[in-house]
């Protein structure tokens, strides 16, 4: 009888499951959004059971990877009148331009 190690639990999968979720630990790291300063954390749990003759066994591994969120960021929205009776919403940088354009058109008697 072979002894279990880690490197022979189920033909692999231990090894399998690191790389998949160091893959996903190190696409985190890679993504600029992301708080590059907080740990990242990989958890392999190994469950093991038996039958009740304690003969035969069973090995569960599960890979869980805590990844920090992305930091907060705060942005400035334009509100104006969607004219049915609600607000709409607008990123600031979008209608920018939009607002010149309209002062442009006052100056010059344009109908807007």
């Amino acid at each position: 009888m072979k002894n279990l190690t880690l490197s022979n639990l189920g033909d692999g999968m231990l090894e399998d499951i690191f790389q998949r979720e160091l893959k996903k630990t190190m696409d985190d790291i890679a993504d600029e959004k992301s708080d590059w300063s907080a740990d990242r954390k990989i958890t392999l749990e190994i469950s093991i059971g038996s039958d009740s003759e304690r003969e035969i066994g069973y090995v569960s591994i599960t890979g869980k990877t805590k990844l920090p969120g992305y930091p907060s960021k705060k942005t400035v929205l334009a509100f104006e009148p969607d004219g049915n009776g609600s607000l709409m919403a607008s990123p600031s940088n979008m209608i920018q331009g939009e607002l010149f354009d309209m002062q442009n058109k006052k100056r010059s008697g344009a109908k807007l």
